[in-house]
C-alpha cells in the first residue's frame, strides 16, 4: 500500500510540475518586415528621404517617416504580392508618389505551440510602375530571402 502512495504522490508531483507549452515568448522572432534603404543615384551613398509616406494599396494602412534613410516594410500574409503607393515630401507641393510591387513567395516557419508560424519570403521581383514623373531612379535586390531585419533587402536610388 505505501509503494502505491509513493507512486500516486510522484505522479503528481511530476504533472503540476509541467508547464504548458502555450506561451509565446518575446525571445522568439516574429515575421521579419522588407528592409528597404534609400541611396543616392548618383553617388551611392545613403540619401535620407523626408516627409515619406507609405500607403498599402490593399489595406490603405499608412506608415509615416520624418526622416529616414530605411524603412520596414510588414508584406502581405494573404497574398504573394504587396502593393504599395511611396510619397515623398508629402506635405509639401512637389510630393511625389511612386506606386510598386513587390511579388514573393512565402514559406512558413514553425516556432512553437504558443506562437505558430512566422513566414520568410524570398522576393521573386520589385516592379515599380513608370509614370512621368518618377523619383525611384533605379533599385537593386540585395538580398532576396527575408528571414531577419538585421540588413537591407532592397536598394532605392533616388
Amino acid at each position: 500500500m505505501n509503494k502505491i502512495n509513493g507512486i500516486y504522490i510522484a505522479l503528481i508531483i511530476t504533472l503540476f510540475s509541467c508547464e504548458p507549452d502555450d506561451i509565446c515568448l518575446e525571445s522568439y522572432d516574429d515575421t521579419p518586415k522588407l528592409i528597404v534603404r534609400f541611396y543616392d543615384e548618383i553617388t551611392n551613398e545613403l540619401k535620407p528621404l523626408r516627409n515619406l509616406e507609405i500607403i498599402s494599396t490593399e489595406t490603405q494602412d499608412t506608415l509615416f517617416f520624418n526622416e529616414v534613410d530605411s524603412i520596414p516594410i510588414p508584406l502581405n500574409h494573404k497574398e504573394n504580392f504587396t502593393s504599395l503607393s511611396i510619397k515623398i515630401n508629402s506635405y509639401s507641393a512637389d510630393a511625389n508618389i511612386d506606386n510598386i510591387l513587390i511579388d514573393y513567395t512565402k514559406k512558413p516557419i514553425y516556432t512553437s505551440v504558443g506562437c505558430g508560424f512566422i513566414l520568410n519570403f524570398n522576393i521573386n521581383s520589385f516592379i515599380i510602375e513608370k509614370d512621368q514623373n518618377n523619383w525611384i531612379k533605379n533599385y537593386n535586390i540585395y538580398k532576396s530571402i527575408i528571414e531577419n531585419e538585421e540588413t537591407r533587402h532592397i536598394e532605392v536610388f533616388h
